[in-house]
């Protein structure tokens, strides 16, 4: 009898073995793949695109992690220029609305969203439907003084 009960206490003991073998197999494959998620931008808009010098043009752009991991920063830039954006939300795993505001010069403006992760060093987005343009703002034409005619 001593000889089957410790063949029975060898087998549970391997048996514990292999399942918490498994069960750190699985942790590690669980976190690697969180680990080895990276983030993606969608959705970029810009509006009013044309916009009239002097007006606040609102710029805004999606951000996703498949980990459900937030950014180190997400920005636009206007031509050179970056500007930080700000999340709407938390919920990175389906998605954050981030938006940012500027006053562009008139001209012709390229606009690109870029952001940076643990995971990444960033990607960028473009506008789909090209550049930013802000228009001058227009003079009023000036109404006519009345004047008396001789009758």
């Amino acid at each position: 009898m001593t000889g089957v009960t410790v063949r029975r206490c060898g087998r549970l003991r391997n048996s514990v073995f292999v399942a918490s073998s498994l069960a750190l197999l699985l942790l590690i494959f669980a976190v690697a793949s969180a680990a080895a998620a990276s983030g993606s931008l969608s959705s970029p808009s810009v509006s009013p695109n044309p916009a009239v010098a002097g007006s606040t043009v609102t710029f805004q752009v999606t951000y996703t992690d498949a980990g459900g991991v937030a950014p180190q920063w997400v920005r636009v830039s206007i031509d050179d220029t970056s500007t930080s954006m700000t999340a709407g939300s938390s919920d990175w795993l389906h998605g954050v609305r981030y938006t940012a505001t500027a006053t562009p010069e008139v001209g012709s403006h390229t606009i690109t969203f870029t952001f940076r992760s643990k995971n990444s060093d960033g990607a960028h987005v473009s506008l789909p439907d090209g550049n930013l343009v802000i228009k001058p703002a227009e003079t009023p034409t000036p109404t006519p003084t009345p004047t008396k005619t001789r009758s």
